[in-house]
């Protein structure tokens, strides 16, 4: 009974704090504000969260799950590799944006090195790796066809070219974030021509060069 009490406290006070970031922004969330919202002592917010820090990166991990979970029923009965591609990376942008007028906010603490929520690893790892399998599962059920080698780190390539969109989308200020969606319908075709060719044999030199920066880049937290 008591573990159920704990629980359901928690997932109040996440509920809180969840809202609060939607409502307030990150500068304007504090940690009392959430702890009276939840109904809980000013000191006990400290026992979920440390800071604000580790409630955006709780609210990544939060996002991310329902990112990998809903995914799956866009994916569904659909092959073409394009439209499944497409159907993801959108589905992630309208995911976080609730959380649009505070992304700027979130952007900056995320890359801080090791912050709780640094999208290349440490606290916000269990995230990145839920996104990642999502887009695995978005080439294992389509139509295309690469070499093995890159079909290994292609999950990977596509998450990094969804952050890379994030940023963009941070900073978007047409209505709706208009734009974000226009560069997704513009460059999924792209990735999707030049995945096709990417077996010719004079794209393999290029090809692995390609790969080795992305294993530099999302190896970055493994030293």
């Amino acid at each position: 009974m008591a573990a159920k009490k704990s629980e359901q406290t928690r997932e109040r006070v996440q509920r809180a704090a969840f809202e609060s970031l939607r409502q307030n922004g990150f500068d304007g969330t504090t940690m009392r504000g959430i702890a009276d919202a939840a109904g809980i002592a000013p000191g006990g917010i400290y026992y979920y969260f440390r800071s604000k820090d580790d409630i955006v990166s709780a609210l990544y991990v939060h996002v991310s799950e329902r990112y990998r979970d809903q995914g799956q029923r866009v994916l569904d009965g659909e092959r073409s590799f394009a439209a499944r591609l497409r159907a993801v990376y959108l589905l992630g942008f309208d995911l976080v944006d609730d959380y649009h007028d505070f992304a700027g906010s979130f952007l900056g603490t995320a890359i801080t090195p090791g912050g709780a929520s640094n999208p290349f690893g440490g606290r916000a790892r269990e995230a990145k790796t839920a996104a990642v399998s999502l887009f695995d599962d978005v080439v294992t059920g389509s139509d295309l066809r690469v070499s093995a080698e890159l079909r290994a780190e292609l999950p990977e390539l596509l998450w990094g070219a969804f952050m890379a969109g994030m940023l963009f989308w941070a900073y978007d200020r047409s209505p709706g974030q208009r734009r974000t969606r226009e560069l997704v319908d513009r460059v999924v075709p792209l990735i999707a021509e030049l995945l096709a060719v990417s077996r010719l044999p004079f794209l393999k030199k290029q090809l692995r060069e390609a790969i080795g920066v992305v294993q530099l880049i999302t190896g970055a937290d493994d030293a």
